[in-house]
C-alpha cells in the first residue's frame, strides 16, 4: 500500500508535481509507424504550455504529439532508431546553447 510522506517544516522539495497537458481537444493523434520524416513533419503538432511566471523567466515549455516527438528526435539525433522516440520518450530538453541549432534543423526538416 502506497502512501505519501508528509513534508516536514523547512524540508526542501526536490520537485514540483505537474500534470502534462495534451494537445488541444478535437485533434486525432494516432501515430503512423514507419512514416518518413516528411509525413511526421506534416502531422506534427506543437503548442505552448502556460508556465508559472517565475519559471517562465528561465524556460519555455511546449506539448507535442507523437509525430512531433519523433520528428524532433530524428532531426536532432539522426542515429536514433525510427519510431523509437514516439513510443518511448515522454519529453525532451534542449540546452540554451543548442537551441538555435535545434531551431534551424527543425525549420529545414521538410527537406530531409
Amino acid at each position: 500500500m502506497a502512501h505519501r510522506r508528509k513534508q516536514l517544516a523547512g524540508e526542501k522539495k526536490l520537485f514540483s508535481p505537474s500534470i502534462v497537458p495534451r494537445i488541444s481537444a478535437g485533434r486525432n493523434d494516432s501515430y503512423v509507424s514507419g512514416a518518413g520524416t516528411g509525413t511526421h513533419a506534416a502531422l506534427a503538432r506543437i503548442e505552448p504550455i502556460a508556465m508559472d511566471p517565475q519559471e517562465a523567466k528561465y524556460a519555455e515549455a511546449y506539448v507535442a504529439n507523437s509525430h512531433a516527438i519523433e520528428l524532433f528526435s530524428r532531426v536532432l539525433d539522426p542515429k536514433t532508431p525510427r519510431d523509437y522516440a514516439a513510443s518511448r520518450l515522454g519529453g525532451a530538453h534542449v540546452s540554451p546553447g543548442d537551441l538555435w541549432r535545434a531551431v534551424r534543423r527543425m525549420e529545414t526538416a521538410h527537406s530531409m
